[in-house]
């Protein structure tokens, strides 16, 4: 999906029924946090997460696995997962990918604030609504790369870098910020004659 070109989404589907939900981000955070609280079973994690939906639908599991499916900004039924905290991949000569938490909603909260603040120049604990995805784009931003930096990456020319361990660094982050098509803005303008 693109954001820039995509209205976000203030439904899901479930059962071939779009339902309306809540898509403010500090549902969805807590949406989160709900997940990882350990003290609850997962029948009260379900029961929980329904108060997400406006209107409920009857299949508990199909709705869950929806709504898990937004909070991931995920695009088809295949790419649902059971959501985590963000995760940072470290990749090994013996190991394929091991995943390991790098921010927490609720310790890092302060800090969270505050990038926001400082970074877009929006309160978090002002403003009156800001959608789920647009919060996630903004906070992936924030500690991901921007896009200079994604830009710059993907331009790199590593067969120039000497040092072998740099280059291999340098080689995984390209490959993480890879584009799936390989063609430029002067090819899509000689499309149209340009």
């Amino acid at each position: 999906m693109n954001l820039l070109t995509t209205a976000l989404p203030d439904t899901i589907t479930v059962d071939g029924r779009e339902y309306t939900i809540h898509t403010d981000f500090r549902d969805w955070i807590r949406f989160c946090e709900m997940f990882l609280d350990e003290e609850l079973t997962k029948e009260e994690k379900a029961y929980i997460s329904m108060m997400l939906f406006k209107e409920q639908p009857t299949d508990i599991v199909k709705s869950v696995k929806a709504l898990t499916n937004f909070y991931l900004m995920a695009d088809s039924e295949e790419e649902q997962e059971e959501p985590a905290e963000e995760v940072e991949e470290e990749h090994t000569e013996e190991t394929e990918v091991t995943p390991k938490p790098v921010y927490d909603w609720t310790v890092d909260s302060a800090y969270i604030i505050g990038a926001f603040q400082k970074t877009y120049g929006i309160d978090l604990t002002n403003i009156e609504y800001m959608h789920w995805w647009r919060f996630k784009a903004l906070f992936t931003s924030i500690i991901e790369f921007d896009l200079e930096e994604r830009i710059g990456y993907r331009a790199l020319d590593t067969s120039k870098i000497k040092d072998k361990d740099e280059r291999k660094r340098l080689d995984r982050i390209k490959k993480s910020l890879i584009l799936k098509t390989n063609v430029s803005d002067e090819e899509i303008g000689g499309v149209f004659g340009g």
